[in-house]
């Protein structure tokens, strides 16, 4: 959502107040530069020393020296850019009276040397490569103190020598049931025959051997209870181990067997709170599908949305991916605060011999309505306005777990346009208003929910409707959907739309608006259509704690429209009719409405490199393609590819880049798309002082068209807007530029600066901006923006 774009109609004044703005933003940095440089021991005792530097020097590429800096017991204070240590400055610039001033809280105290840490760390790197298969290890620290100054680097030289490779794999287990399960596991590629010995990797592996077993029903079984002997008395670095089990013993020191477990009750407290002692006697309960379920005063949720979320059964062995599954489908209802599932033993036998367990699982209800009440204030290129939300939320409409939303939205803004050195003021209207309703269960024929093993999958349902009034025209969209959301793990989740229904009506358009696009590409974004979809997305993505780690996202989608309407049509032997408002064109109707028949696909990934608890790198790729056929020539407008703005490539405003060279004219407001879109970005991120975060970036792409029938280019040899793979390389653009964020947690406001650096709609062999002119106030573009680009 963009509350601040940038366009090209700004004043001279507006120009010159954000220069000055930003002159005096990179003032007040430069100083705080100067004295982190200058002044960095300031509060530096007599007799010690700064940590300026650690540096690791590894003559082994199997190890990623990133893996190693956790065990520095001592690093440096931070730096931004590699370069100045932001922090460090705002400490020093503290006053050494007072031990708890502002300055002080938001700067970072000295990292004073302490040989103790040097020997600490030596003792960790070692036990660490030791740990990966590195016996003969040989590590030593070195200690060099500046010429001037009161600093000091530490460098860690690190010979690893020739790792342990496993050569053989054998197994010592007295239980033949546990023998068989361990046997049929898959080791990971890093624990064959052949590999590295690692311990580390071992560990791992002990954790996925111990789920095999508790999953076949040793509740009692932990990973501690597996251990491997290693015996590494050969020639040539090898190693041979042996997978061995704890054996149990009674009290008289005799060894006995594991013992499976069953489960022989389940019972779920729908309104547990911590901390409160509760007698069940004095709680209401029913029995329902073999589970009890035991409430205050009333069941606020259906019993069988919830017994359908436990996949615990009475008489069944215990089972953690059951457990698992049980816990997150549970949580996926969105219904309480915290799932909470215990079991306790029954201090009984089954006629098997097995243990019998008593399960009960606990759920801390949430409030179940809420509603608030959101203002914004909108400022496109001094062009003010105003809007709001007002959403009202309900988590169990019906008593199914059943989410229900609804926001009703509006605004109103004052737009201005400039043609021929004249200025015409005039207000742009939007109303809407979207309601959506989730339910936990999954309403399909022939499907069972066996099919799906982590959670239960929601059905989703929406309605929608907006109303858009300009100048030019007046515009209506109602919309509707149907379809299905789930988790396949703890990283993926799948979303498909069985129907994803759109009808865009255009009950006023201004005639000599229409009459200046008539012959157009775009021409068709401003007629009556109606679109009929199916979709699918596939997201990975691992970025789902605040710990500070790397992480990954991957998303793919596919979208098919106006297939199943084109073949009706087809089979009853409909006629094409002519497209209102556009001359040379017939299509299908439906409800004498055009519908669009498409196939679109994109693909995006991003990596976060979290380099330490300052600095990060995210990367990020964007590809995706839609081809109008059949019923359509083109497109529909609001499935068109566009870029630049808060979250495209910046130094751009929004819609103002592309397809291919092409450039709108001074005059005309920024409206520019495509049916084929490629994009990379890259931003290196770094954590000032308080809750202020700073960014620099570079972005690249741009959008092009399947052929050159656009806005009238036909035949154009200088303008070219359709994709060509001998072509498209000279018509991407790239822009650079920083940033400034206030991260608040829940809310991150961000303000970036994109400055151009190659333009494709400039003439050949001057697209690149610096090597062959000045900056102007063209080429840069500022965004303001709520959240992170990606």
């Amino acid at each position: 959502m963009y509350l601040y774009d940038n366009l090209k109609k700004e004043s001279k004044l507006q120009k010159l107040n954000r220069y000055r703005r930003l002159s005096l933003a990179i003032a007040v940095m430069a100083i705080v530069l100067m004295f982190s440089s200058c002044r960095s021991t300031r509060f530096v005792p007599e007799g010690k020393y700064l940590v300026d530097d650690v540096e690791i020097k590894l003559d082994t590429k199997e190890i990623k020296q990133i893996d190693l800096n956790r065990f520095i017991r001592q690093k440096p204070n931070a730096k931004i850019l590699g370069i100045a240590r932001v922090k460090l400055g705002l400490y020093n610039l503290s006053s050494k009276k007072k031990e708890n001033d502002w300055l002080k809280r938001m700067g970072e105290e000295p990292v004073i040397y302490e040989d103790y840490y040097t020997e600490r760390t030596v003792k960790n790197l070692k036990s660490y490569f030791q740990n990966k298969g590195f016996y003969q290890v040989q590590i030593t620290d070195t200690v060099i103190k500046h010429r001037k100054g009161k600093k000091l680097d530490v460098i860690y030289n690190i010979k690893a020598g020739k790792p342990y490779l496993i050569r053989n794999i054998d197994y010592d287990i007295a239980d033949a049931r546990i023998d068989s399960i361990m046997r049929k596991h898959k080791l990971s590629d890093e624990n064959k025959q052949g590999k590295r010995f690692d311990i580390e990797s071992l560990k791992d592996e002990c954790e996925n051997l111990s789920r095999d077993i508790r999953d076949s029903g040793f509740y009692n079984f932990g990973p501690d209870m597996i251990s491997v002997s290693a015996d590494s008395a050969f020639a040539g670095n090898v190693v041979d181990f042996k997978w061995r089990v704890k054996e149990l013993l009674d009290n008289n020191g005799k060894a006995i067997p594991y013992r499976k477990a069953r489960i022989k009750n389940v019972t779920l407290f729908t309104d547990f709170k911590r901390g409160e002692q509760v007698n069940n006697g004095s709680l209401d309960s029913i029995l329902y599908d073999g589970v009890k379920l035991f409430y205050k005063k009333k069941l606020r949720v259906k019993p069988d949305v919830l017994t359908n979320a436990i996949f615990l059964k009475n008489d069944e062995l215990f089972s953690q991916k059951n457990v698992e599954r049980t816990y997150n489908s549970l949580a996926a209802i969105r219904q309480y605060r915290f799932v909470n599932i215990l079991f306790e033993n029954a201090n009984e036998l089954d006629s098997l011999g097995n243990e019998l367990l008593n399960c009960k699982i606990q759920l801390s209800p949430l409030t179940r309505q809420n509603y608030s009440v959101n203002l914004e204030w909108t400022n496109s290129s001094g062009d003010m306005g105003v809007g709001g939300t007002l959403q009202y939320g309900h988590k169990n409409l019906f008593g199914g777990a059943e989410i229900f939303n609804v926001n009703l939205k509006g605004g109103v803004e004052k737009k201005s346009t400039t043609v021929n050195d004249e200025t015409t003021a005039f207000n742009t209207n939007e109303i809407g208003v979207d309601a959506s309703l989730t339910i936990p269960k999954f309403f399909a024929p022939y499907v069972k929910l066996k099919s799906f093993k982590y959670t239960t999958p929601n059905t989703t349902m929406s309605l929608s409707y907006n109303f858009q009034k300009r100048p030019d025209y007046t515009r209506t969209i109602a919309a509707a959907r149907f379809g299905y959301k789930w988790r396949s793990s703890r990283f993926i989740q799948h979303r498909i739309n069985l129907l994803d229904f759109n009808v865009v009506n255009l009950p006023k358009v201004n005639e000599n608006f229409l009459n200046q696009i008539r012959d157009l590409n775009i021409r068709n974004s401003y007629i009556d259509h109606l679109i009929s979809a199916t979709n699918y997305s596939y997201t990975y993505n691992t970025q789902i704690s605040p710990q500070m780690r790397s992480y990954s996202y991957f998303r793919f989608g596919v979208e098919s429209a106006g297939n199943i309407l084109s073949a009706a049509s087809n089979i009853l032997g409909s006629s094409k009719k002519k497209v209102s408002g556009v001359s040379d064109e017939n299509a299908y109707h439906l409800f004498k409405t055009p519908f669009s028949q498409y196939l679109k696909a994109d693909i995006e990934f991003r990596h976060g490199y979290v380099l330490d608890k300052t600095n990060t790198i995210v990367v990020r790729a964007f590809a995706g393609i839609g081809v109008p056929y059949g019923n359509s020539s083109v497109l529909p407008f609001e499935k068109r590819y566009f870029t630049g703005g808060a979250n495209g490539i910046r130094a751009w405003s929004i819609r103002s880049l592309g397809p291919g060279n092409y450039k709108a004219g001074a005059d005309d407001y920024p409206n520019q798309t495509g049916d084929i879109k490629l994009e990379t970005n890259v931003e290196y991120r770094f954590k000032m002082f308080w809750k202020l975060e700073g960014a620099l970036f570079l972005d690249a792409g741009n959008i092009w068209t399947i052929d050159d029938e656009y806005n009238g280019v036909a035949g154009n040899e200088s303008v070219q807007t359709a994709f060509k793979l001998d072509k498209f390389m000279n018509q991407i653009a790239v822009g650079s530029g920083m940033g400034v964020r206030v991260n608040l947690s829940y809310f991150v406001f961000r303000l970036d600066w994109g400055l151009k650096l190659r333009d494709p709609a400039l003439p050949r062999g001057e697209r690149w901006i610096p090597a062959n002119r000045k900056f102007t106030k063209d080429d840069y573009n500022f965004s303001f923006a709520i959240g992170y680009p990606f």
